[in-house]
Formats: C-alpha cells, sequence, structure tokens
C-alpha cells in the first residue's frame, strides 16, 4: 500500500490536491481495518496451521499486535509532510524515543507478565509513535502548508476507537467459533457491498497527480 501510496501522495501534495488524499487515505485506513480484523478473528487457525497446537495460547498476542499495524499505518500518513519536506530529523527523534520506550517497557513487563506483554508494550509504543507524528505533521503543516489538513482526524480517532474496542471484544470470544465466523462473514459481506466504491477509490492512484 504504501509503495504506491506515498509517491501517488507527493504528486498530489505537489499540485495542492489535498482533497484527494484526504478521500483516499480514509478509504485505505478502513481497508486495512478490515484485513487486521479478518486476521484477529482467524488468529487460532493461523497459528494451528503454522506453528500447531502447543503455540495456540499466543493467539492473545495477535490482536495488540495487529491493532500496532493500524498506528503504523497511521505513522505512513502523518510522516508524508515530513518526508515530502525533508524535516527527516523529527522522524529520527520519534523513531528514537519510541524504540527507547520499547526496550524500557519490555524490560519491565515481560518479567512480570510473560511474553503477552510485548504485545502490548509493541501497541502502545506505536500508539505514541503516531500520536507523534501526527504532532510533528501539524507543525510541518503549519510552516509549509498553510495549515492545511490532510487527514480526516475526526474519522480517524473514530476508527481508532471501534477498532480498539473490537480488539478488546475479540480477545474475550476466541472460544466461541460460531461468534467469530459470524463477525467474518459480516466484514466480508460489507466489503463484496462496497467493493465498487472501494475499486474507484484506489482507482485513484493510478491518476498520479492529474
Amino acid at each position: 500500500v504504501s509503495a504506491s501510496f506515498i509517491p501517488w501522495a507527493y504528486e498530489k501534495i505537489k499540485h495542492g490536491l489535498f482533497d484527494d488524499i484526504r478521500k483516499l487515505s480514509i478509504t485505505l485506513m478502513l481497508g486495512i481495518s478490515s484485513l487486521m480484523l479478518i486476521l484477529m478473528l482467524l488468529a487460532p487457525e493461523i497459528i494451528y496451521v503454522f506453528a500447531g497446537s502447543d503455540y495456540i495460547s499466543s493467539i492473545y498476542v495477535v490482536p495488540p499486535l495487529t491493532m500496532s499495524v493500524f498506528f503504523l499505518f497511521l505513522y505512513e500518513m502523518f510522516s508524508l509532510a515530513e518526508f515530502y519536506y525533508g524535516k527527516t530529523v523529527f522522524v529520527m527523534f520519534a523513531s528514537i524515543v519510541a524504540a527507547g520506550l520499547n526496550v524500557l517497557l519490555n524490560f519491565i513487563m515481560i518479567p512480570i507478565f510473560g511474553y503477552y506483554a510485548a504485545g502490548y508494550t509493541t501497541l502502545i509504543c506505536y500508539f505514541i509513535y503516531a500520536i507523534a507524528h501526527y504532532i510533528l505533521y501539524r507543525m510541518v503543516s503549519r510552516k509549509e502548508m498553510d495549515g492545511v489538513k490532510l487527514f480526516n482526524v475526526k474519522a480517524i480517532v473514530i476508527t481508532g476507537i471501534i477498532l480498539g474496542a473490537i480488539t478488546f471484544l475479540i480477545n474475550l470470544i476466541y472460544s466461541y467459533m460460531i461468534i467469530r465466523y459470524a463477525i467474518l462473514a459480516a466484514i466480508i459481506v460489507v466489503v463484496i457491498y462496497k467493493r465498487k466504491a472501494i475499486i474507484s477509490q484506489i482507482g485513484m492512484l493510478k491518476s498520479k497527480g492529474e
């Protein structure tokens, strides 16, 4: 996704087509969120196939690690302006802080809670990483882009809250296969129903700033 979205977004920034970035970023965020939920819901089956029954207890690490991908995606979006305008020192600073915090939290939490803690420390660090880059993105936007808002922050926050709540819920229903499969089926039905809109939005990546 990043390989296509980032150069496309650079072209849009160059031509001042900020609305296109705002619209497509929401579509990509919802698409990635759907894939994340599918992965979380199928965690028991995936772990069993690739690791065997001895590691089935690790399914409870999958939701926080998968949720981390959501905040990693937000970092990719927020850092667009930083990279476009060459503010790479900001990126380095945020990366050092997040990495240092991850080491510290793992050092404290893993001896107490075991390897499960690693999933949640990773989630916390990516969350802070995304917040840091949002702050830096707003700084760059005010300085270089007259305060233009490239992203719908309200939609991002609402999606994050809903996704976080569902992630917590999934941890509680892993032993209920019927419920998991019902939620999975609902997600697939929605994706199929919205497939034309999704394909149309993703097709914007071919516009190359035109």
